[in-house]
């Protein structure tokens, strides 16, 4: 991407609705985890910074790992006190096991998935955790995820079998979550498919507007304290190293 349309990204992180709402929803699932505070987290797909504070909240240290050198300014600027290096996870140098790796929709974005699986494993310290996103239900496919350069979109079934390649991992939790969304979410790219439309979902509303439906999105995680969701247009996954 040209470099405007990252300062662009690294804006919308901290004012889109979807992006405040899912921090507020991951930032749940990350303190319930046992020994939280960590002492390091390594993320993977960093991007411009944007989970650099939601991070900071629950470990001591932050290591990113993120492969375009536009992004990684950005995010080296938006947050000094991590450690981002500029690459790919399959040729990260660093030698430090985590408590804790996490890649928040970025799965759907690398074409052997399976193949980060491992890297992934290899990186955790015995014990630890790997919490990530990816995108639900290939009937949502749309502009958006050719836009975003997506591979795939996911259901629980299909990571279920991805992890059952690996057993020395094992699912904690598995659910669905951008529920309350799924209804107008489902007509929108149906009417996307039929009467067309631009590629990103991603559009700035108005402040008023947007400010209420990041505070609702962010709902789900008094939902998620007590039960999985059954359904959304997101999925998040917690798995521990065995």
């Amino acid at each position: 991407m040209q470099l405007h349309l990252y300062k662009e990204m690294a804006d919308l992180e901290d004012k889109h609705w979807w992006f405040t709402g899912r921090k507020k929803i991951i930032e749940q699932v990350l303190c319930c985890l046992p020994n939280t505070p960590v002492n390091n987290v390594l993320d993977i797909g960093f991007g411009t910074g944007g989970m650099c504070e939601t991070l900071g909240k629950i470990s001591r240290k932050i290591v990113a790992i993120e492969p375009s050198p536009a992004a990684v300014a950005f995010a080296r600027e938006k947050c000094p006190q991590a450690e981002v290096w500029q690459g790919e996870i399959s040729n990260y140098p660093g030698t430090t096991f985590f408590d804790l790796v996490t890649m928040f929709d970025v799965l759907e974005h690398i074409s052997d998935d399976a193949a980060v699986l491992k890297m992934v494993y290899q990186k955790l310290k015995p014990g630890g955790h790997f919490v990530f996103t990816v995108p639900a239900y290939k009937f949502l496919w749309s502009r958006h995820d050719v836009a975003h350069q997506h591979f795939r979109r996911y259901s629980k079934n299909e990571l279920h079998q991805l992890f059952t390649g690996n057993s020395h991992f094992l699912v904690e939790r598995l659910t669905y979550f951008n529920t309350l969304f799924f209804p107008v979410v489902l007509l929108v790219r149906l009417m996307k498919a039929v009467i067309g439309g631009d590629g990103s979902d991603l559009t700035i509303l108005p402040e008023p507007l947007n400010f209420f439906l990041g505070w609702f999105f962010g709902l789900e995680r008094y939902l998620l304290k007590f039960f999985d969701l059954p359904f959304g247009v997101s999925i998040l996954c917690v798995a521990r190293k065995i």
